[in-house]
């Protein structure tokens, strides 16, 4: 690795630092640098025969070291390690966890290859182990004999650890289930998960491995995942396992008030019968209404809705309360509306219109009066195939006119379907099981189902901790490996926490950039010994990895 010596100039005084850069697109950046001293200081050191290293190398120590300290905190290992104790032989089953989250921070690494990432990124400077244990049997041997129905209890105490020095502001729990494809051809009997289904990426050619979480309002702390077979959907999902996700609430806040928050597509009789259950009378439920099961409700003037709040972005929110009635139960409800949404539902749908007239248009200026497209009734039931999304095939129409091979084709709109639709753009209909709990604030633990949201955008980038690619095809590695993941989302969550009580306001792909461009360099001098540095960093990120408790000198 090539490097470069330059100065800068403070308060009239020169100093001169070691560094290097590397070229991203078009542009270079300097990827670390190191202080080396004024031009006596360094004077005094060629006397001593060292100047410039004859070997350099630098790591993102502060991304990895933010997440060791995170671990401290919590004490990560150690509880990990209750939940699976092993004999005093290797690394713990905490320090394969920990290690494989370490490893996802950057560049995803596949297990097999945790050795060489392991040494070549002089992590036993920051999270010393033997790396002779990190080869990808050794690593596989021990997740292996895990028993991975216990994965929760692993958040049952890790969230005890947490509420215990961070004050938890609501008992609102989120729950959500999303999907991630994966490049998985072979299936055998050992590998049931992965499987094609309603993908929300679009990629209904790949098999998917379903995730399911609930996380904790505003800071998004999970505490439950499951993993699951990528050909069940959501709302199946929900009611085969609601009462094992509502149990482990209950462990997670025990003699407390627990509200849960789920949208319309989980709805179902057996899921209300399971809420309404006794055991469960700690733990209500906020939710929302499908339009088409209570359409005189939505088909309620906007003018009507009399009351209204902003929201912190400075939105206005309309709402009327009223009461609902779902399978045979009365319960609170508010419709509301939101301008925002109204505009984002607007502009989807005139662009889904906007997508089928250029398909049709294409189909007609290439297509139309050719080979079997001269019928008139395949022409119709092509142009029928075109409208088949929802919300457009019944308000979006052709007529085709003319004779065979001479057929000509009209769009036309379809007013009143149109208007049917549009009434329901931007309106919501959430209904409680809270009885007392201001209709404002209830709308509120609502919308902020974003949170959970968010969790998955998180687990989706790869920047961050990203669950793609998913490099496993057995079950319980893919199981362990979304566990480990989530994992690694929680101690993200935690760095935002403690940023945002710090008043540093950073979105996270922030953090981790600055945190990645705090180097550890290490300089090896022939003949003489091997010196690790910190590189410097400005403020701003001093302030950072000061809040995050990131060591700034190393042995």
């Amino acid at each position: 690795m090539s490097g470069y010596i330059f100065k800068k100039k403070v308060k009239g005084n020169t100093y001169y630092y070691a560094g290097e850069s590397k070229r991203f697109g078009k542009t270079t950046r300097r990827i670390w640098e190191m202080y080396l001293g004024s031009f006596d200081k360094i004077v005094e050191k060629m006397k001593e025969g060292i100047l410039l290293p004859d070997e350099t190398f630098s790591t993102p120590y502060g991304l990895y070291s933010a997440f060791v300290e995170i671990a401290k905190e919590i004490d990560f290992v150690n509880t990990i390690d209750k939940i699976y104790p092993k004999r005093n032989q290797g690394l713990t089953i905490g320090e394969y966890f920990l290690l494989g989250i370490l490893a996802r921070l950057t560049k995803p690494k596949t297990k097999n290859s945790m050795k060489g990432w392991y040494d070549k990124k002089n992590i036993y400077k920051i999270y010393p182990v033997d790396s002779k244990y990190l080869s990808g049997t050794n690593y596989w041997n021990n997740i292996d004999a895990i028993d991975v129905e216990k994965l929760n209890d692993i958040h049952i105490l890790l969230i005890q650890n947490i509420r215990k020095i961070y004050d938890n502001k609501t008992n609102y729990i989120y729950f959500d289930p999303s999907n991630f494809h994966t490049f998985i051809q072979t299936i055998s009997d050992s590998s049931t998960i992965p499987k094609n289904g309603n993908s929300k990426k679009k990629r209904f050619d790949l098999r998917q491995v379903n995730l399911a979480l609930s996380v904790t309002k505003e800071d998004g702390f999970p505490i439950y995942e499951k993993t699951y077979a990528g050909n069940i959907n959501d709302a199946t999902f929900f009611k085969e396992n609601l009462d094992n996700i509502l149990e482990h609430i209950k462990l997670n806040f025990k003699n407390e008030n627990v509200v849960i928050v789920f949208d319309k597509g989980n709805n179902s009789e057996k899921v209300f019968e399971i809420l309404s259950d006794e055991k469960y009378s700690s733990i209500d439920f906020i939710g929302s209404i499908r339009p088409s099961t209570q359409q005189d409700i939505f088909n309620i003037p906007i003018d009507e809705l009399d009351d209204s709040f902003e929201t912190d972005s400075g939105n206005t929110v309309y709402f009327k309360p009223l009461s609902v009635k779902v399978y045979g139960k009365e319960y609170r409800a508010a419709l509301t509306f939101d301008e925002n949404t109204y505009r984002k539902r607007n502009y989807k749908f005139n662009e889904n219109m906007e997508n089928e007239l250029e398909e049709v248009n294409e189909f007609i200026e290439l297509k139309l009066n050719i080979k079997k497209w001269r019928k008139k009734e395949n022409v119709e039931q092509k142009l029928k195939n075109f409208i088949g999304k929802k919300d457009i095939k019944n308000i979006m129409n052709f007529n085709v006119m003319g004779e065979y091979g001479n057929l000509m084709v009209s769009p036309y709109c379809i007013i009143k379907e149109f208007e049917k639709v549009e009434r329901n753009w931007g309106k919501n209909l959430i209904f409680t099981s809270l009885e007392k709990e201001d209709p404002v604030d209830v709308i509120k633990g609502y919308r902020s189902k974003n949170d959970v949201e968010t969790c998955y955008k998180m687990l989706n980038n790869n920047y961050l901790i990203s669950i793609q690619p998913i490099n496993h095809w057995t079950d319980k590695m893919i199981i362990v490996h979304n566990a480990i993941c989530v994992l690694g989302l929680l101690m993200i969550q935690i760095i935002r926490r403690k940023l945002k009580d710090a008043g540093i306001k950073m979105s996270i792909e922030e953090v981790f950039e600055r945190l990645s461009d705090v180097p550890l360099v290490k300089l090896h001098y022939k003949n003489h010994k091997t010196v690790y540095k910190i590189g410097t960093m400005d403020k701003i990120t001093q302030r950072v990895a000061k809040v995050l408790n990131v060591k700034l000198k190393i042995d």
